[in-house]
Parts: structure tokens; sequence; C-alpha cells
């Protein structure tokens, strides 16, 4: 199979392995604004396990995924229960 080469506006080439490892790396960490944040804090401290429906709810707000707040959920409980956060 031969090499694709595909040209990109600053005059490189790129192959579409150079694509694909560039795209998995600008894929990161979301960064959570302090506000979002002091408000998952004070949600979690009403109702540590929320279900899906206001997990919903909450995504919607705080224009987060669904998953995204699950997996905050999950990492405060965690730390919590393995007594590693003590002031959040």
């Amino acid at each position: 199979m031969e090499k694709v080469i595909i040209s990109v506006s600053d005059d490189r080439a790129e192959t579409w392995e150079d694509i694909e490892t560039r795209k998995s790396k600008e894929k990161g960490r979301t960064i959570v604004p302090e506000t979002t944040r002091k408000f998952l804090q004070q949600v979690f401290l009403v109702q540590p396990s929320p279900n899906r429906k206001d997990r919903e709810e909450i995504a919607k707000y705080c224009r987060l995924t669904t998953l995204q707040v699950r997996v905050w959920v999950r990492i405060i409980f965690a730390l919590i229960c393995n007594s590693q956060l003590t002031n959040f």
C-alpha cells in the first residue's frame, strides 16, 4: 500500500499517520472553569451519587457531557473514600 500525502495550508506535507498522531495529541483534558467546579462540589454535597437523569441535567447546566459529570463525581467520591481530599 502506498502512502498518501496531503498538502496543508502552511506548505507542509502530512501523511495520514501524521494527522492521526496530531489529532490524538490534540485531544486532552477539558479544563472545567472554577464556577462550574464549585457548582459540581455543591451538587456532590447534596447528592453524592446522581442518577442518569440528574447527571444529564447537571451536564446541560454546566455545558459538559454526561460522561464528564460521571467521571468527575467518581473521582471526587474515590478521593473522599480514600481520605485524600479533606477540604474540597
